[in-house]
């Protein structure tokens, strides 16, 4: 499996259109949220806001 291609894939799906990138978003959001509950750190609302500002910023500099 070839993460960086993966990657670069779920960005270029997730930055077609506004459905696209809020799926893209919520995807990534709520995969941060489980990793963090299973490390037993709470993540707050301010980092999975910036997070979510983060998403764009990655995508702009991926493609």
């Amino acid at each position: 499996m070839d993460q960086k291609k993966n990657w670069k894939e779920f960005l270029e799906w997730g930055l077609k259109n506004e459905e696209n990138r809020k799926r893209a978003i919520a995807a990534t959001l709520n995969m941060m949220a489980v990793l963090n509950q299973s490390s037993g750190k709470k993540i707050s609302h301010e980092e999975l806001k910036e997070l979510a500002g983060g998403f764009d910023d990655v995508a702009a500099a991926q493609l």
